[in-house]
């Protein structure tokens, strides 16, 4: 009886660790209500507006940008992991991978236009942003693309030393090719038509390639 219990504990142990978040659950976007006001208004100003989520890792660092403001700072979730204190008058916190708040109180704009506003965003996940690409993975990390959705520039963090790059048009045409002899790099895009398309990434072995779709603005 005693093993049984034991063993029922470790069994439900194990899907508590299945079922936990990742940070890479919470890219994404977040469509909700954005409220803004400066320090002199009276009121808040209320849209809807969408947030588009495009980092997030272990060091509860993220970064993402809607309308007219974008943030690059540390966040907090109320599950599993960074569940570090934050101030009072600005944070960003998730909940269970599907919602997410913003709070931003009396923060300045960067000099030389120094001017204190206040933001509140209250956004649900609508749909993911594939910045990580999950299918191709060894022991010297991972492939990484962002942000997206794209404007002029589009960086690449590769495992390789030297390999190759490919953006296809959903005509089936490579509209641009670059080979790389460095782990980190960026791609202009400004020449590019508006569109989704198909980044091709592989090595010295075409056949281990990695497709990823991207989204150009």
């Amino acid at each position: 009886m005693k093993s049984r219990v034991i063993l029922l504990v470790l069994t439900l142990y194990s899907i508590k660790l299945c079922t936990q978040h990742t940070p890479h659950s919470l890219i994404g976007s977040y469509a909700g209500e954005n409220w803004f006001k400066w320090m002199s208004d009276s009121s808040w100003t209320i849209t809807s507006d969408t947030f588009n989520l495009y980092i997030a890792d272990t060091n509860c660092h993220f970064s993402g940008c809607m309308t007219g403001f974008c943030i690059s700072a540390f966040y907090q979730t109320l599950y599993s992991f960074c569940n570090y204190p934050v101030p009072d008058n600005y944070y960003t916190l998730f909940y269970a991978g599907d919602s997410m708040q913003i709070k931003y109180d009396n923060i300045s704009q960067p000099p030389p236009n120094i001017h204190f506003f206040s933001q509140r965003f209250y956004g649900r996940q609508i749909d993911t942003i594939p910045y990580i690409i999950e299918e191709k993975q060894d022991e010297s990390g991972k492939i990484i693309v962002y942000p997206i959705p794209a404007h002029d520039l589009i960086y690449i963090e590769a495992p390789y030393d030297h390999y190759f790059i490919e953006l296809i048009n959903m005509q089936g045409d490579a509209v641009l090719k670059s080979e790389s002899f460095f782990r980190k790099i960026s791609l202009p895009l400004s020449s590019l038509k508006a569109g989704m398309y198909v980044l091709r990434i592989f090595s010295d072995n075409i056949n281990d390639a990695v497709f990823e779709k991207i989204i150009i603005e």
